[in-house]
């Protein structure tokens, strides 16, 4: 029975702590008193209310129509509103088709940076954490005659903060730009432009905040087994894992959200494909439209900062197994070990700066098996010391494939028309319906890999020395791991409209290697 305590203290400067999901409530609560709504219909409504304002209040409503001060106090209300939200401390270019009817005015962007908006401050981290983790540990000889064992242990293990979760706030953020494609190449004057057309979507930036009360990542894990000797230096056991990976990290997109269909139970789809008028290369004054896309739409709550990636505490993992081992102690020069294991390992993300976070329709997809999860493993390694100081030896195995996800990666608009990076999880088939999937629901084909090694020690004077030559993948095997598929545009793999980009590893094939080693 142990316990070991670590103190974690942690500091690093940034910025101003904001939270945009109740800036965007406050905001739609001042905006709620005016006649947005009254006069945009759905275009303002946030929340499934059509609010009417000062325009129902018997206080103000007249059948003459609005008084003055009724006009004076909306415009008012809506100068006040959009001050609620933090804005980004970089003044930069800021274009959004649909920006007056997400802020319910007609101003530009540029106009409300300039009006000394509350802007991102400069501002210290510090995180500090105080963490306990137990340990216990039991084994036991039932039969008290030094061949058997059962064993029993209970851990907590605690990880680290490491540097690079603590400096993501410092930035340099990242600022997106969009671009109609010019097909004849040149400007109004007849300058080359290199094909990049009028701007479509100019974002503001997008930023990233370390979560204020960041926990340190740990484990429990509880092992318990059994063992016991068959004949003389043989033995075999069996052991059964469970690591439960708690407060992992990753940074998620806190600037954008989506609604649901009360009467479909599905993502809202009402646009995110942007129709410009004219064809490619032409300008015009003419507003584009919108159209929906097949994918869910996004809603963006701080309209002064483009995404907002928060790094949290928001991920787990789970780790279930059973080894079934056999050894073969050194005896009569030689020995084996032989294993076979029975594994699932499931859990969000892989990376703390995965992807998966980036969109919040990935949330209920997210989790599933990690990408080194393998069902079956069964392992062999012998070695042999033979006359004359050589040694021999092999390992061999056999592994169950690797799962891998079928994504689809596109650029769409949210509600205010900045383009976003988006990745879903399916495919969409040649209907045109998006059919969702989990996160890494298909799995590689098995497969197999033996490798060699022979030593030979002698002397070289008064230094001992040896000699080794190795063969890697002594079949030379050439599997294919692939990663993720993205079907640009349908599954089926049979139909002429078929556009495939694989992210796939080959095996290396066999490999040989040779080594000299002097110990003076």
């Amino acid at each position: 029975i142990g316990v070991r305590v670590d103190l974690e203290d942690l500091s690093s400067f940034g910025h101003t702590f904001f939270n945009p999901v109740e800036e965007r409530r406050v905001y739609n609560d001042i905006m709620s008193l005016t006649d947005v709504e009254a006069r945009q219909n759905s275009e303002f409504d946030h929340d499934g209310i059509h609010d009417q304002g000062f325009t129902r209040d018997p206080l103000y409503e007249t059948a003459a129509g609005d008084p003055l001060h009724l006009n004076q106090l909306y415009s008012e209300l809506k100068s006040i509103a959009p001050r609620r939200f933090t804005r980004h401390e970089l003044d930069v270019e800021v274009q959004a088709a649909y920006l007056s009817s997400v802020l319910g005015r007609e101003a530009d962007l540029n106009d409300l940076f300039e009006s000394g908006f509350n802007a991102r401050r400069d501002a210290d981290i510090r995180i500090q954490n105080t963490n306990i983790a137990p340990r216990f540990s039991l084994s036991w000889d039932p039969w008290a005659d030094g061949k058997s064992k059962g064993f029993a242990s209970w851990g907590r293990f605690y990880d680290k903060l490491f540097l690079n979760t603590m400096v993501l706030e410092e930035g340099p953020d990242l600022v997106a730009r969009n671009y109609a494609f010019d097909a004849n190449g040149v400007d109004f004057f007849g300058l080359p432009d290199n094909q990049i057309g009028a701007s479509r979507s100019l974002a503001p930036p997008t930023a990233t905040q370390i979560d204020r009360s960041l926990a340190t990542p740990y484990t429990d894990e509880l092992t318990v087994g059994f063992e016991r000797e068959l004949a003389p230096e043989l033995s075999l056991s069996v052991t059964y894992i469970r690591r439960d990976y708690r407060h992992q990290l990753q940074n998620v997109d806190l600037n954008h959200n989506t609604r649901i269909d009360p009467e479909t139970g599905r993502f809202v789809d009402n646009f995110g494909l942007e129709l410009q008028p004219g064809g490619f290369g032409e300008e015009s004054t003419a507003r584009p439209t919108r159209a929906a896309d097949g994918k869910p739409d996004l809603y963006i709550q701080n309209v002064f900062f483009n995404r907002i990636y928060r790094l949290g505490n928001f991920n787990q993992q789970s780790y279930r197994g059973v080894e079934l081992e056999l050894v073969r102690r050194l005896s009569r020069k030689w020995q084996l070990n032989g294993s076979y294991s029975l594994s699932r390992t499931q859990g969000d993300a892989e990376s703390f700066l995965s992807d998966n976070g980036d969109d919040p329709t990935l949330t209920e997809f997210e989790s599933g098996y990690l990408n080194y999860d393998q069902r079956h493993v069964i392992k062999l390694n012998a070695t042999a010391y033979l006359p004359g100081d050589w040694q021999i030896g092999g390992t061999g195995q056999w592994a169950s494939g690797l799962p891998f996800s079928v994504i689809q990666k596109f650029n769409s608009d949210d509600d205010v028309g900045y383009v976003q990076s988006r990745k879903r999880f399916g495919y969409t088939n040649d209907s045109g319906i998006f059919l969702t999937e989990h996160r890494n629901s298909h799995r590689n084909p098995a497969n197999y890999v033996f490798n060699a090694r022979a030593r030979k020690s002698f002397v070289i004077g008064k230094a001992s020395a040896g000699a080794f030559f190795e063969v890697f993948n002594i079949l030379n095997s050439d599997d294919l791991r692939i990663y993720s598929i993205n079907p640009t545009l349908s599954k089926n793999f049979d139909s002429p409209n078929r556009q495939l980009q694989i992210d796939e590893v080959r095996q290396f094939g066999r490999r040989f290697e040779f080594g000299i080693q002097i110990d003076f």
